[in-house]
């Protein structure tokens, strides 16, 4: 098994001297002979490809696996995993480099198979030669997970066959032992055979089959570098006496000798293998592959995947300037929990240790006044009870726009667990005014990081599923108001004098009016009633204008001497 990495650049540098000038062009002309032209050495690939001039694996893994030196597994350097450097990996890395490579393969070929109109992967397989058989649009890498996956499934019944096959081996034929040899005899022990005679048993096909699948095996771990494990005292075949040409020949003449389910799987588990690899040497296709050339187009489908995006027909991803949204999806209001709304995401494929900056900002900035815009035309979302009130109409006050990015990172060897974490560096404001939380052009961005072998696996197995999503999402949610709640301090604001109820909701109008220069996009009502007779007040924690904003409100407000944390609850 060969590694290269995506995006990496394979060429000699004096300095570092990493990479050899041997190695360089070995690697430019690898890349070359299977249509890349990238110039520079680069790699411009995720997947895998079986090469038949290297007769072995090349897998092209994404570029999260190199951190902020250029190391994978922050020790080791690029052109090892090419070289199969792997004496010093300890066996977590070696464990990882065998998995991580599978789980990336699985990734492409998902998106692959749920987007079959795709433009940016490739795909190559050598077409069985047997046509009855059916999955004939596979590559000699699923053969090969296939061989894997069954013995780890099967794992105690193959043990268990081999056991008795090695026994039945050593069964002594007594009788004529006895009749023809002669013992050894101690005083007082009993007599023993030193060359006792072994029956002689017809040829046991199951046997046959059983020791060309564990060949098989050997040669996977041996040749190829997959982890597996055999642990066998029983004479198995040579790679150099089990040629693909050979062992087809073999399979055809004991195809019909045993009749259980367990060895007819085996028995085309083995022959699809070694069908591949003879019409691999024997066709003029040079190689048999899967690879994405725009591998972030993938890891865009895998977060939409984990996210969800369930949404009303009018809200729509692809926007009316040209832009798409990466994710949108609803989920409980940060400051009414009872409600929904939009949460806006960009899936962000970087090298570790990269931020967006720039024109990433401003297009995350576009999307979120995009959502706005849609909102406020659409009837049917100003109607609709279970949203939020994206616009409060008695304060001209703006609801929270949730806005964030989320990046892929690799800190631990887990596929477990999705680690996200909130990066402090991700914080962001766009704003006309400043203090002016509720103003429409008051637009607030965070930057998540999240375990990408996590993702990856989430995506491959197809696990993601509505219970899972609601749990990412509160994490999000937590995550946004701890922000919030730390930046800003906030009050309810109730009327002193409650008038009427058909006269609330132009009290508050009245209240407002004279002081609306001074609180303008500080102030919203979050409910649709008419009857809400409070407001909450936002101020920035160290505002230049909170001592007059306040003075200004207490004429017609009681003001609540402790803060309200946002997205708890609301008053009644």
């Amino acid at each position: 098994m060969k590694i290269l990495i995506e995006d990496y650049k394979y060429i000699y540098d004096p300095q570092s001297q990493d990479i050899t000038v041997e190695d360089a062009r070995e690697i430019q002309e690898f890349l070359k002979s299977i249509g890349s032209r990238s110039k520079d050495g680069t790699v411009p690939y995720v997947g895998y490809i079986y090469s038949k001039a290297k007769e072995d694996c090349v897998f092209f893994l994404p570029k999260v696996i190199v951190d902020e030196q250029g190391k994978v597994l922050g020790k080791y350097k690029t052109i090892d995993l090419w070289k199969n450097n792997v004496d010093a990996f300890t066996k977590e890395e070696r464990d990882f480099l065998f998995s991580f490579p599978i789980w990336t393969y699985l990734a492409v070929n998902t998106y692959n198979r749920r987007n079959p109109e795709n433009i940016i992967v490739r795909k190559q397989t050598i077409s069985k030669m047997d046509s009855s058989k059916k999955d004939v649009n596979t590559t000699f890498l699923d053969c090969i997970l296939d061989i894997i996956r069954f013995a780890q499934e099967h794992k105690n019944v193959l043990l268990f066959k081999m056991q008795n096959l090695h026994h039945s081996m050593e069964r002594v034929n007594w009788p004529k032992t006895i009749s023809t040899q002669q013992p050894l005899l101690k005083k007082g022990k009993a007599p023993i055979y030193l060359q006792p005679i072994v029956k002689k048993k017809a040829i046991d096909y199951e046997e046959e089959l059983l020791v060309i699948y564990f060949s098989i095996l050997r040669i996977l771990k041996e040749h190829y570098g997959f982890q597996v494990d055999i642990n066998l005292n029983f004479e198995l075949i040579a790679e150099k006496e089990l040629d693909s040409k050979s062992g087809i020949k073999r399979l055809r003449e004991i195809r019909y000798k045993y009749f259980s389910d367990i060895t007819l799987k085996i028995w085309q588990l083995c022959y699809a293998y070694f069908e591949r690899k003879e019409k691999m040497k024997s066709s003029n296709v040079v190689e048999d592959y899967l690879i994405a050339s725009s591998f972030h187009t993938v890891f865009e489908a895998m977060v939409d995947e984990l996210l969800g995006n369930d949404l009303p027909a009018y809200m729509k991803k692809d926007q009316d300037d040209g832009k798409r949204i990466d994710h949108l999806f609803l989920y409980n209001s940060l400051i009414d929990p009872a409600l929904k709304t939009y949460y806006i995401a960009d899936s962000k494929y970087y090298e570790i240790g990269h931020r967006p900056q720039g024109p990433a900002l401003f297009k995350q900035y576009t999307y979120a006044r995009n959502v706005i815009q849609v909102r406020n035309k659409n009837k049917e979302d100003r109607r609709e009870k279970k949203y939020d009130m994206f616009r409060d109409d008695r304060t001209e006050g703006y609801n929270i726009v949730p806005n964030f990015f989320l990046s892929a990172y690799i800190k631990k060897l887990s596929y477990d667990t999705h680690d996200i974490v909130k990066s402090e560096e991700g914080d962001v404001n766009e704003f006309h005014f400043e203090n002016r939380l509720f103003d429409r052009e008051t637009l607030l961005l965070s930057q998540f990081d999240i375990n990408y072998l996590f993702v990856i696996k989430q995506y491959a197995t197809n696990a993601s599923n509505e219970s899972f999503r609601k749990e990412v999402h509160a994490i999000f949610r937590n995550h946004l108001l701890e922000r919030l709640n730390n930046e800003y301090c906030f009050k309810i604001l109730k009327l002193k004098q409650q008038p009427k109820a058909s006269f609330e909701k132009q009290a508050l109008l009245d209240a407002i009016a004279p002081l609306f220069r001074i609180v303008n996009g500080k102030v919203f009502c979050p409910k649709r009633d008419e009857q809400c007779t409070y407001l909450i007040l936002a101020l920035k924690k160290e505002g230049d204008d909170n001592k007059q904003v306040l003075k200004a409100v207490e004429t017609d407000f009681m003001i609540d001497n402790e803060d309200f944390k946002i997205g708890e609850y609301l008053p009644q």
